[in-house]
């Protein structure tokens, strides 16, 4: 769960940081707000839930992550693959969590996760929903 967390801070940090890229075109830009916000509200939930948990969510900083920014393209191929790791993190920690409430929570940021590398494969003219089941698996 730890690890989610800081992955989701590293990525919402990455994504506000893409935000404010001039370099990007203003779709961009804003894809990346939207994932910046999202990841801000999927961390808010993580903390509470390992608060809640006996496990000070303050005690696992994210670590600044940038997207590569030098163009729309870029920023996109390097957005599909924090999606990809991100959803491939929760498939895997879910094997591995019993807490019902907290299984339930991951998987929910996995979805959200999975929606969001669907968003970016389309904005990179691919399949955004290239297999049936969505496990971070790279299948482009």
């Amino acid at each position: 769960m730890t690890d989610l967390l800081r992955r989701e801070r590293r990525a919402a940090d990455a994504y506000a940081a893409a935000s404010q890229a001039p370099q990007l075109s203003a779709r961009v830009r804003r894809l990346a707000a939207t994932f910046a916000a999202h990841g801000r509200e999927r961390v808010a939930e993580l903390a509470e839930a390992l608060e809640e948990r006996d496990a000070p969510a303050s005690a696992f900083p994210g670590v600044a992550e940038r997207l590569a920014v030098r163009s729309d393209a870029a920023a996109l191929r390097a957005a599909a693959g924090l999606e990809r790791a991100a959803v491939a993190a929760c498939h895997e920690a879910l094997g591995t969590i019993d807490d019902r409430g907290l299984a339930a929570l991951v998987a929910a940021v996995m979805a959200g996760r999975a929606q969001q590398l669907g968003a970016v494969r389309l904005e990179l003219g691919a399949d955004p929903s290239p297999a049936p089941f969505e496990t971070g698996a790279r299948v482009e």
